[in-house]
């Protein structure tokens, strides 16, 4: 019985440790492509001028 908490625990860990991760790419994906979009908007801005 103890071996299946330890390994349940470990799972949590790690799917946790997982979500974790999959989060941070996903907000750094959208930050960067928020940044691309606003210097692309910057550029069209200056190239009227």
């Amino acid at each position: 019985m103890l071996a299946l908490e330890t390994l349940s625990s470990e799972l949590v860990v790690l799917v946790v440790g997982l979500s974790v991760l999959h989060v941070a790419a996903l907000v750094f994906w959208a930050t960067r492509a928020f940044n691309e979009g606003n210097n692309k908007k910057a550029i069209d801005a200056k190239k009227r001028h």
